[in-house]
């Protein structure tokens, strides 16, 4: 079976995340937890922890933390 090649961190911009993937990662460097992005975003704390997911398999992340510095490196900074 063929797998999707994975995205390369350094090609991802903030403009392609989708809308909802970028709410929650934004708010996430901001410090919230899943919990708390849940409620301000009204989805379940399940649909955060899903785009957390898909933000990890797209930079290539094997945990937050990891996802964390690649926004924070590759994304965020880039977009000011």
């Amino acid at each position: 079976m063929l797998q999707e090649p994975a995205y390369n961190p350094m090609t991802v911009h903030i403009n392609v995340l989708p809308r909802r993937e970028y709410e929650c990662a934004h708010y996430l460097l901001d410090g919230y937890t899943s919990k708390e992005i849940a409620e301000k975003l009204n989805i379940s704390s399940r649909t955060v922890e899903v785009y957390f997911e898909r933000l990890k398999t797209r930079f290539n992340s094997r945990n937050k933390l990891q996802l964390v510095r690649h926004l924070m490196e590759n994304v965020f900074l880039k977009s000011i």
